[in-house]
């Protein structure tokens, strides 16, 4: 249980991502698309699932976005509506932007109600126009004495950048974060950069560390490397030339993610950080789809030769 492993500060949890459909596909195929990923998700017997609040992020962009931007199921409806069966805890991604205070207080007591945990998230950019920020979400779930885990966000390619990813984790932390998620991982230099950082300040400063579940996802076209690319996941320049120019892409990117992983693990357990792995597939492509299942199956083997 996914929680447990939070509370306890078990390494090895696995989480498997989804995102919910278009909000416009028609009640019969939601039927059949839910029906197979409840299927395949319990079949992962997975510490949880996650489920995505997608937002539009083109003002953050100034690329035009590979896939047109289609809004997407409400992530609470979605999982009361075709995901009860699924036999494991729930993560929703919330984005807070969309909500005013009242609203979100009536999405608090039905995710605590359902003891279900959050994500939250924060706006694209700063353009963009919202009715809440982090902050006063965070203000609200404390208030609510929320009984479940929250979680945050973490993003390696932010602290090459600002170089202080560190200290808003720390932040985070303060203000109730128990676990954090970091968007799709490429560049393992960025993230291990960005753990050593938090692991000396958390030991400088005898701050307690949290749990860190870094997400992996196959790429298997180059429709996807691009949108892997405009969503700002960094990835190295090596990494995408061995994409570009190998036999099957999809089976040299599950050979990668295999490899971010087995580092990952080295380097988390060194630093006595908490870890642990969430696959997704960012294409909807049966292909894809099937390779994240292969990778998820993979991190698990990973972990279970690092016992």
């Amino acid at each position: 249980m996914f929680s447990e492993k939070v509370i306890n500060k078990i390494s090895g949890a696995l989480l498997y991502g989804i995102t919910p459909p278009k909000l416009e596909t028609d009640r019969e195929k939601m039927i059949s698309i839910s029906d197979k990923r409840t299927a395949r998700i319990n079949a992962l017997n997975a510490d949880a699932l996650v489920v995505y609040d997608i937002q539009d992020e083109s003002n953050r962009n100034n690329e035009t976005r590979p896939f047109p931007f289609f809004p997407t199921i409400d992530p609470y409806n979605y999982v009361e509506g075709y995901h009860k069966n699924i036999e494991c805890e729930k993560i929703l991604y919330q984005v807070v932007g969309k909500y005013n205070s009242i609203k979100f207080n009536d999405r608090l007591i039905q995710i605590n109600n359902k003891n279900y945990l959050s994500v939250f998230v924060g706006a694209a950019s700063k353009h963009q126009e919202i009715n809440m920020n982090l902050d006063e979400a965070y203000n609200l779930w404390n208030e609510s004495k929320s009984k479940s885990l929250l979680g945050g966000i973490v993003i390696p390619e932010r602290h090459n950048s600002k170089k202080d990813e560190h200290l808003r984790i720390i932040e985070k932390q303060k203000k109730g974060c128990s676990f954090f998620i970091s968007q799709y991982v490429c560049n393992i230099e960025m993230v291990k950069n960005f753990i050593s950082d938090y692991w000396y300040e958390v030991n400088d400063k005898a701050i307690e560390s949290k749990y860190f579940i870094f997400t992996l996802s196959p790429c298997g076209t180059l429709e996807t490397l691009r949108l892997m690319k405009w969503l700002g996941i960094n990835i190295p320049k090596w990494m995408e030339n061995d994409l570009l120019h190998c036999k099957d892409i999809l089976e040299e990117s599950v050979r990668q993610n295999i490899r971010i992983i087995q580092e990952l693990i080295e380097y988390c357990t060194a630093k006595n950080i908490p870890y642990g792995f969430n696959v997704e597939s960012l294409s909807p492509k049966k292909l894809e789809i099937d390779a994240s299942v292969e990778l998820f199956n993979e991190a698990r083997k990973a972990l279970s030769e690092q016992k």
